[in-house]
């Protein structure tokens, strides 16, 4: 795993993320992109999601809380490769809008997957 458990970054004109070089290989797997718990967004590789996530989110059927969390996690997720010659990612406007972020982000490692905030948020 990296060394690499925050970083700050503008966003282009076209809503892309510019991932730090040390990083790219940990999303080589590909992107995925949610809504978080607070106004902030989670950023998997596609193979967190895939081994950590969804086996969470397969609980009973009948579970009102484990409906919650997948509509939580599930509306408006967007998967996406990684840009390999830029190591760059398109995040979608409508996730922009729910976190606040405009242009520039700060990015959190919380364990296996980033929280993508603006950065003045304090949570």
């Amino acid at each position: 795993m990296s060394s690499v458990d925050y970083f700050e970054r503008k966003l282009d004109d076209k809503r892309r993320l510019t991932m730090p070089v040390e990083l790219r290989d940990e999303f080589a797997s590909g992107v995925v992109l949610t809504r978080g718990f607070g106004s902030y967004l989670h950023l998997y590789p596609q193979t967190t999601w895939d081994n950590e996530v969804e086996p969470e989110l397969k609980g009973n059927i009948l579970d009102e809380r484990v409906a919650d969390v997948n509509v939580r996690f599930r509306r408006g997720k967007t998967a996406a490769s990684l840009d390999v010659k830029q190591g760059r990612v398109s995040i979608e406007q409508h996730l922009l809008d729910f976190a606040g972020i405009d242009r520039d982000l700060v990015a959190v490692r919380a364990g296996s997957y980033w929280r993508i905030m603006r950065p003045n948020l304090s949570d």
